[in-house]
């Protein structure tokens, strides 16, 4: 999936042919998707071209050279430094634990994993307007993009016509220091079944000017099986509260895995690299060793995708999501995958999960835990600490926020088992699934 930004005259935009922005030197946050810290050489007597590579299966390079088309050594050797130090922050934990950090999973190689190559510093942006890629760092600056080479060819066709289509007819770009200009974000979402969602989100609602734009898009790529936009004038770029409105299609688009089929609405979430997800849903169903007599409790379940891949191993399946509309995927993929042990609540993690509603559903053999960037709520992790559930497998793309929340669980669990997974190649950013286990003086199970 593609989100991709608009930016208007005033706020300089950059221009680049692939999807990689050039970073400040910053510490990353949680809204950094793209961010390294490029002016943070490793430290003294950090081994320089001997890192593992992390998009591949962990194999050594020879000092002073890059795995990467286009990227320096230089910048590889950074680029893996941060990965390390994301992970030293919770190596005291596994310490702890009887469990190693197992070596990576690596994505395997795309045709369109092609290119990465270093783009001009933010002051050498012009000033134009730019359908592509936030800015680390920099909520009005949008990196213009030709060609991003991690994504499907119909993504980029797509995001070049309608950036080509809202210049030649004078549609204006948003410009997000004045709160002005029509154009906003577009959104493609391409599935592994070759279906495509596209979402155009507009500043505010000129009808002659969306229909226009819409009845374009679905003339010209019949490829769009979903096309849907969504009106958001307010100051921030969150859709949460923003209505869907179908133009043309299906209001979603199906992935498969396993024979299971699982429906993606507009707000749903779902993993952006679908090929390695599935990998990633594999080790955290090996993580949670069902053997078909478990309660288990899928927090953060999304639309259902983890809770109904593992629901043939469980007895019964409860899951939780704050986003109502993906708990009604979440049902609907149950029904249309005939699954009936499975039971979804909508609302905020921390107000739906207590010791009441556990004592309802049934007290959880084993938890899942598949957060947000911010990590899990202490409420909610004292409730699960009270439930006891003989295992634990934690989900993050965090491992910083993951860190403090396993230091939370420490006094009741311990780590066994730690596996990264690469779900974004070419970036510092790594999926990291964390087995725990009841200690023993909490009656391990």
């Amino acid at each position: 999936m593609a989100a991709y930004s608009t930016g208007g005259p005033g706020p300089q935009q950059p221009h680049h042919s692939q999807g990689r922005p050039a970073a400040e030197p910053q510490q990353p946050g949680p809204d950094a998707i793209y961010e390294v810290p490029w002016d943070d050489p490793a430290p003294a007597g950090q081994p320089g071209g001997q890192a593992e590579s992390r998009s591949g299966a962990g194999s050594a390079f020879a000092p002073g050279t890059s795995p990467v088309p286009g990227m320096s050594p230089k910048d590889f050797e950074r680029l893996c430094h941060s990965v390390d130090k994301a992970f030293s922050q919770f190596a005291k934990a596994v310490e702890k634990g009887a469990g190693e950090v197992a070596e990576a999973l690596g994505s395997k190689p795309e045709d369109n994993l092609k290119a990465y190559e270093e783009i001009a510093r933010t002051d050498e942006i012009e000033s134009a307007p730019a359908l592509g890629f936030h800015i680390p760092g920099c909520f009005d600056k949008v990196l213009d993009i030709d060609r991003c080479w991690l994504q499907a060819d119909i993504s980029n066709r797509i995001r070049l016509e309608v950036k080509r289509f809202c210049i030649e007819h004078g549609y204006s770009f948003h410009n997000a220091r004045a709160h002005e200009g029509l154009m906003r974000t577009l959104i493609v979402r391409t599935a592994s079944t070759g279906e495509v969602m596209t979402i155009v989100v507009f500043n505010e609602n000129d009808r002659p000017k969306i229909d226009a734009l819409m009845g374009h898009l679905a003339a010209t790529f019949p490829e769009i099986t979903s096309l849907i936009y969504m009106i958001n004038d307010k100051w921030n770029d969150s859709l949460g509260d923003r209505e869907p409105i179908l133009f043309a299609g299906k209001d979603h688009i199906v992935e498969r895995m396993e024979g299971l089929q699982f429906k993606v609405g507009p707000k749903s979430f779902y993993q952006t690299n679908s090929a390695q997800a599935y990998e990633l849903y594999k080790i955290t169903r090996e993580a949670a060793a069902l053997t078909g007599s478990e309660i288990l409790y899928d927090l953060y379940t999304g639309t259902g995708t983890i809770a109904n891949f593992c629901a043939a191993q469980a007895r019964r399946v409860v899951g939780i999501e704050y986003v109502p509309e993906a708990i009604e995927d979440a049902r609907v993929n149950s029904a249309i995958n005939g699954i009936d042990n499975t039971l979804f609540y909508a609302g905020d993690m921390k107000d739906v999960l207590s010791d009441e509603f556990v004592e309802r559903n049934g007290r959880p053999d084993v938890v899942i835990l598949d957060p947000p960037r911010a990590g899990v709520d202490e409420k909610v992790i004292e409730v699960i600490k009270r439930a006891a559930p003989g295992r634990i497998v934690y989900v993050s793309c965090n491992p910083a926020t993951q860190a403090r929340d396993l230091a939370l669980l420490d006094d009741m669990y311990s780590v066994a088992d730690v596996r990264p997974v690469d779900m974004f190649p070419h970036t510092h950013h790594v999926e990291n699934v964390v087995k725990l286990v009841k200690r023993q003086n909490n009656d391990q199970q």
